[in-house]
């Protein structure tokens, strides 16, 4: 089956291990990935000059040992097919070189949410750093095996 992109609230989050969790992003999926990713493969809408640019948030740094969380609130309640997901999340480290976060480092599961519910999609952890988010282009696409 064909996946659609669903239509929803997505948050990402730094979790210190001290557990405190820090949002550094929260928009709606369909402004950051024009055209979804059906099947895993992103649209031909989404061209280099229509993807957002993050600006680096260097208010928040990011070290070895923090987590990048990503939630989802769902618009209906609906299944999330995660190998359907695309991610693609910037960041740089501390000489200003850039690294890139994929759908394929996290690690998650399938989850059908309630409505209006968020809900943890996966998780992935920080092995160096210093880091701060944005310094590029990113996407992020949720997706749903129901067309």
């Amino acid at each position: 089956m064909a996946s659609v992109q669903e239509p929803s609230l997505v948050k990402l989050y730094i979790k210190k291990p001290n557990g405190n969790l820090i949002r550094i992003l929260q928009e709606r999926v369909e402004f950051l990935a024009p055209g979804g990713s059906a099947d895993h493969v992103v649209s031909s809408t989404a061209t280099p000059e229509k993807l957002i640019r993050i600006p680096p948030k260097t208010s928040v740094p990011i070290n070895r040992g923090d987590e990048l969380v990503i939630s989802v609130t769902l618009d209906a309640s609906d299944g999330v097919d995660v190998s359907d997901n695309v991610y693609s999340l910037p960041f740089l480290d501390s000489t200003g070189g850039k690294f890139v976060v994929t759908d394929a480092d996290f690690t998650q599961s399938d989850v059908t949410p309630a409505a209006a519910t968020e809900t943890i999609l996966g998780r992935y952890e920080f092995t160096q750093g210093p880091f701060v988010f944005g310094g590029g282009p990113i996407f992020l696409s949720i997706e749903d095996d129901t067309a």
